[in-house]
């Protein structure tokens, strides 16, 4: 099967995906690794027989991510992008690392109808509370921790 990963950050490092994609080509599976890149990074590139590709991505999207929750400009951003990907890489599952890019994934597999696991390794909302942009004071009027712990609950 081949299988589309998402994780929006840099790869690598990030341990806990790198395990679970050799886990998955161990039991003979494809991996096929979405995630973001801010610099001159390859675009595709195979790590471990993980098949990296990354997609260029900004400062804004970066501190757009942060409003995810309350916002839908960000999932709207990454959806083109997770769109174009599921399509080069004719992905046939998707395993979904955080919750901040759960809904552009989810969207962009609306007419796909690809089987999904959401698998949430943070408590995202009360990670993002540590997030320094968030804490200076147009951050902290537009993100709300409710509406983070909303939307976990409603992906479910």
């Amino acid at each position: 099967m081949r299988i589309g990963m998402i994780l929006d950050a840099n790869f690598p490092p990030d341990p806990r995906v790198e395990n679970e994609a050799i886990s998955l080509l161990n039991h003979g599976h494809e991996v096929f690794l979405f995630c973001l890149k801010y610099s001159s990074e390859p675009a595709s590139e195979v790590i471990n027989k993980i098949q990296v590709k990354r997609y260029l991505s900004n400062r804004f999207e970066y501190k757009l991510s942060a409003l995810a929750y309350t916002i839908p400009l960000y999932s709207f951003l990454m959806k083109l992008k997770i769109t174009k990907f599921l399509k080069a890489n004719q992905i046939e599952a998707l395993h979904i690392h955080d919750m901040r890019i759960a809904q552009a994934v989810f969207n962009a597999n609306k007419k796909r109808h690809l089987p999904v696991v959401l698998d949430l390794h943070d408590n995202m909302p009360e990670v993002m509370k540590l997030y320094p942009h968030l804490q200076k004071f147009l951050g902290s009027i537009l993100f709300r921790q409710k509406n983070g712990k909303s939307k976990k609950k409603s992906l479910f």
